[in-house]
């Protein structure tokens, strides 16, 4: 099994760490899986399936039909376009249409975005705040999507007094409230407007 992921994995340009991230396990478990030293099991096994784009059955004994597993709606099955990096003060700029400039750009991020359902809007950038610290760290890639419903509660790049924030968007009977991980003086939470929230954080890459 172990041989089939490994060469899947390549096939659709994946790195362990994304495809572990993609699992939603570490970067170690997949090299025990492609090193066949532990195999992945039930929801495991279904959610590496999902990620590969390929059938269970076919990652179990490589003899069924290595057919596409269901993916997420809007997916995009052929090749992913590149996710944009930016410098993190230029990413209201950049969602603004300014002419800013392009730090780098990541097909790898892309596949990522696609698989956990996120439009074709995705950018990344990396943190420097450790407002939501320890579970978002300064120095992690964010994938975020400027397309997701704002409805949505969960994490979001946030505009407060034109600063950009990462924090957790929460519905009260008094409106929203952006709150933190982190609790030292000064990550307080803060009332929003559903305009202040840019885009919903799709991911973290941690660091090297």
């Amino acid at each position: 099994m172990g041989d089939r992921i490994k060469k899947r994995r390549k096939e659709l340009g994946l790195t362990q760490p994304a495809l572990g991230k993609a699992v939603g396990v570490s970067r170690a478990a997949v090299s025990l899986w492609e090193k066949n030293e532990n195999e992945p099991k039930g929801i495991n096994l279904q959610s590496i399936a999902r990620a590969l784009r390929c059938s269970a059955d076919w990652l179990i004994d490589g003899r069924s039909e290595k057919s596409v597993s269901e993916a997420p709606a809007n997916y995009n099955a052929g090749t992913p376009s590149a996710i944009p990096i930016l410098d993190k003060k230029n990413v209201l700029p950049y969602l603004q249409d300014e002419n800013v400039e392009v730090v780098s750009v990541s097909a790898e991020l892309s596949v990522i975005a696609k698989m956990l359902g996120a439009s074709d809007k995705c950018l990344a950038f990396e943190e420097d705040s450790p407002g939501m610290a320890p579970r978002i760290l300064p120095g992690e890639v964010l994938i975020i999507d400027p397309g997701a419903e704002k409805r949505e509660s969960g994490d979001w790049l946030v505009s407060v007094d034109g600063e950009l924030v990462i924090g957790s968007v929460g519905k009260t009977p008094r409106g929203l409230v952006l709150s933190f991980y982190n609790q030292s003086p000064g990550w307080e939470p803060i009332s929003i407007q559903t305009d202040d929230m840019l885009a919903k954080v799709v991911a973290t890459i941690p660091k090297n």
